[in-house]
């Protein structure tokens, strides 16, 4: 037998006891919890006619729950049945038929009276006293939802109620409204499920795949009842966009550029005025072409040459100048009409290529509209910025490297010397100007051709910041000689094109040229149509819009994010191209409706804000401040060219025509425009 040392003794029993004391107790309080008061709580509700399935001892009847919830899984309900409570709370539905609409089951030791009276449920859930809290949603929960108004009870959701009930007012909600809808558009969602594109490739990023898709694009042609240019200007963006949708990013080299295909976005860019979206650097190639006027400038220096610029644009100084537009075209008809009264056979009829004859008609009317008497140099600049051209366009599908327009290659070679040779031929008209207006006698100013109004204005500013050094008027008259010249005469050759395969227009424009401009018909068929007769030619007007949709001179306007930016939900890194098709929005038979692809200039006769479900849906002179300057010296323009040729001509498209239009920086036919032109009688 063990012998226990007495002064040790005292202090083990002790301890013994206190161990039996705490693992009694630990029993007890196991023993009531599990048992006794899962046992008694039962007797109690049974009392009460409230029955439920047996307490299993720890678990409850979780596993009885557990195993009707995955035998019910399995199932699939017939789509006309809306009864969803066998699959999702089968357990509820089978306790519910033994123990009736009341009755108490147990997750593990705890009680769950389950109430599926009305009544009794409106009285749990009405109580303002406290008596029914919510219950502790665990660990997990909370840290899903956080421990918030949905979960505290007492002062604690009291307080949480006060600070947070205001931001659902319905005043604030409906301010929240708009939002609400450009999700359900598909918009604002994209912030948070991401802008998904075609995969970078490392350097080109997808200047490759885009080539591919144009030069499969290119050898196709259209027929010429469709007006669908998109397959072969912009193959690539109408690929993509069916992949990821009217918002995706994809990627010119190693810089994103964010395909914006939304009407409401792009707006929201176009319009912007703070220069959050601003014009991006175009490249040498581009701006040897243009000029770095205000085609392409930012911020204070595109509102300094705004400034010096804008008067020469106004509507009375462009209506002075229609006598001189009416005039080139008419030297372009009489040849026409000389070779139709030439004909074979009395037929008075030719066939005219007139896409290249409208270029050479353009370039002479901005020859003399911009420099007046020094028109013969201005044809000279016309020649070189056609060569120009083809090194711009040449440049844009390929990847742009840092530094590579000073490499000495060929094609660079050949840009600086066109830049030199116009640079030096506008300086000599510029300085000829300047030294005419300061040997005058009198005050005559610096002329009324757009050079002249523009020199004047730059005068006018005093000097200093306000003004514009002579580089910069030198790219100011590059930017309005091609920009003047070339989108003009390729809206007069899709004007032609569609009027010439909708003779029903074409008739209804000469019945109202010969009304405004004629005297009704009775009128001087040869008089030179005014600014003011011009104005009245309403059908002319929406004919040209309708051509302006449909074959707009640009297919696509880029903005460049000036800094990290939301638009539309979606967060737009600094930097990021944002590029706008306007090919595809003016199709977009959402905002045109179901005959976007039809030519139907009436859409436009409440005006050209109200031609489409958006506001200013046509973009083809962008909008907002910087919208083009010279929308109305195209427009004139047109309308005169037009006016003179429905007036002594009926036409239609040749069947020599291939419908192939091309987008050699503006949109133009492929193979040109031959038309068979018949001489009216007078």
């Amino acid at each position: 037998m063990a012998i226990v040392d007495a002064s040790t003794g005292p202090a083990v029993i002790v301890a013994v006891a206190v161990v039996v004391v705490v693992v009694s107790t630990l029993l007890w309080t196991a023993m009531a919890q599990l048992v006794w008061r899962p046992y008694a709580v039962g007797r109690a509700l049974g009392r009460q006619g409230v029955r439920g399935p047996a307490y299993r001892l720890l678990v409850g009847n979780i596993g009885e729950a557990n195993e009707m919830r995955a035998a019910a899984s399995g199932g699939v309900l017939d789509r006309r049945c809306h009864d969803v409570v066998p699959r999702v709370l089968p357990h509820y539905r089978a306790w519910m038929s033994r123990y009736g609409k009341v009755f108490v089951s147990w997750t593990g030791p705890f009680p769950a009276l389950c109430v599926g009276d009305y009544a009794m449920a409106k009285e749990i859930l009405a109580d303002r006293t406290g008596l029914y809290a919510k219950p502790d949603p665990e660990a997990s929960i909370l840290a899903l939802f956080g421990n918030g108004l949905a979960f505290v009870n007492g002062d604690d959701w009291a307080r949480h109620r006060r600070v947070v009930h205001p931001a659902f007012a319905m005043d604030k909600l409906k301010m929240m409204a708009k939002t609400m809808a450009e999700c359900a558009h598909g918009r604002s969602g994209r912030g948070r499920l991401g802008v998904r594109g075609p995969a970078y490739r490392l350097l080109v990023g997808n200047i490759g795949e885009a080539n591919e898709m144009r030069a499969a694009a290119s050898g196709g042609v259209l027929d010429r009842r469709c007006h669908d240019v998109v397959p072969r200007v912009l193959p690539h963006y109408r690929a993509w966009m069916s992949r990821y949708g009217k918002v995706f990013v994809s990627w010119t080299g190693p810089f994103p550029a964010l395909c914006v295909g939304d009407y409401a976005m792009a707006k929201e860019i176009l319009a912007d005025r703070t220069g959050l979206y601003a014009k991006p650097d175009p490249g040498a190639s581009i701006l040897a072409l243009f000029g770095n006027g205000l085609a392409f400038v930012n911020g204070d220096d595109w509102a300094r040459h705004r400034r010096v610029v804008h008067p020469a644009f106004a509507m009375d100084k462009l209506k002075m100048m229609a006598k001189t537009m009416a005039e080139c075209a008419r030297k372009v008809i009489q040849a026409w009409e000389a070779r139709a009264a030439a004909a074979a056979d009395g037929e008075r009829m030719v066939q005219v290529e007139v896409g290249e004859q409208f270029q050479e008609l353009t370039a002479d009317v901005i020859s003399h509209t911009a420099f007046g008497s020094s028109y013969r140099q201005g044809k000279e600049v016309f020649v070189a910025q056609r060569e120009l051209q083809y090194i711009a366009m040449s440049a844009l599908n390929s990847v742009r490297i840092p530094g590579s327009q000073y490499i000495p290659t060929k094609a660079n070679i050949r840009r600086r010397q066109l830049a030199k040779k116009v640079r030096g031929t506008l300086m000599a008209i510029i300085r000829e100007r300047q030294a005419t207006a300061a040997a005058a006698k009198e005050d005559r100013g610096y002329g009324n051709d757009l050079l002249g109004l523009m020199l004047e204005a730059n005068a006018a500013a005093g000097g200093g910041e306000k003004s514009m050094t002579m580089d910069e008027i030198v790219d100011e008259c590059k930017t309005f000689f091609f920009a003047g010249h070339d989108t003009t005469s390729h809206l007069l050759t899709w004007a032609m094109f569609l009027l010439g395969t909708h003779p029903e227009w074409q008739q209804r424009l000469r019945e109202e040229v010969l009304r405004e401009c004629c005297g009704g018909g009775g009128g001087d068929t040869e008089a030179l149509p005014n600014g003011d007769a011009l104005n009245k030619l309403k059908l002319m007007t929406m004919v040209l819009y309708e051509t302006l949709r449909l074959y707009g001179p640009v297919s696509m306007l880029v903005r460049t994010a000036t800094a990290d930016a939301e638009l539309g939900g979606v967060r737009v890194p600094k930097g990021t191209m944002t590029m706008i098709p306007m090919a595809i929005l003016h199709r977009d038979a959402d905002v045109w409706g179901a005959d976007a692809g039809e030519f139907d200039p009436l859409r436009f006769r409440g005006g050209v804000n109200k031609a489409a479900a958006h506001a200013g849906a046509l973009l083809a002179f962008s909008l907002g401040q910087r919208s083009c300057i010279g929308q109305d010296f195209a427009m004139m323009e047109a309308k005169t060219t037009l006016a003179m040729i429905l007036r002594r001509f009926a036409f239609e498209v040749s069947p020599e025509y291939v419908h192939a239009p091309l987008d050699f920086l503006t949109l133009q036919p492929k193979c040109g425009l031959p038309m068979v032109l018949k001489l009216l009688d007078q």
